[in-house]
């Protein structure tokens, strides 16, 4: 099985509507045709009340509705604001710290983000799992191009959060 193939199982995996146990499972039958290393972890927060950008960002549901806005989750456009406006700062791979950002890209727009944990990958993988992998160990949906960005503090997030909905 080349990457592509198996990218594109991954795709299949976290489109089925099952149990994270099933997708688990699925995830295992995957690993004996092609050697991965990606583990579903547990999260502090439902899964189901975030997306991967907040995931990334570390801002959640509780720190939005406490800014008495109307938008109440963080999108690709949010990302691309930070991006745009140069608040999100490129770095390279071999610098990267616990809570640095990867973002994933199609046709140069955020289409996925996670954050790098004890260098490797942490993102929400559709609408209910928590995935520990490498870089591209991801469905192929997410694009093939990546970069990382240096972590933003919540406090950055929120008042930028907070301007971009000015």
């Amino acid at each position: 099985m080349n990457m592509e193939e198996f990218r594109s199982q991954l795709k299949t995996i976290v489109e089925t509507h099952c149990s994270e146990r099933k997708k688990g499972d699925e995830l295992e039958v995957l690993r004996s045709e092609f050697n991965h290393s990606i583990r579903i972890i547990d999260s502090n927060e439902s899964v189901l009340k975030y997306n991967c950008y907040m995931f990334a960002l570390d801002f959640y549901q509780k720190e939005i509705n406490s800014l008495d806005i109307k938008q109440y989750f963080i999108d690709e456009l949010f990302i691309i604001y930070l991006l745009n406006n140069e608040i999100l700062k490129s770095i390279s791979e071999d610098i990267l710290e616990d809570n640095d950002l990867i973002i994933y890209f199609v046709n140069n727009n955020p289409v996925h983000s996670g954050k790098v944990r004890s260098k490797r990958i942490v993102s929400k993988w559709g609408s209910d799992i928590l995935c520990e992998h490498m870089a591209l160990e991801v469905p192929i949906n997410y694009g093939w191009s990546y970069r990382y960005y240096k972590y933003l503090l919540k406090e950055n997030v929120r008042n930028c959060f907070r301007k971009y909905n000015e």
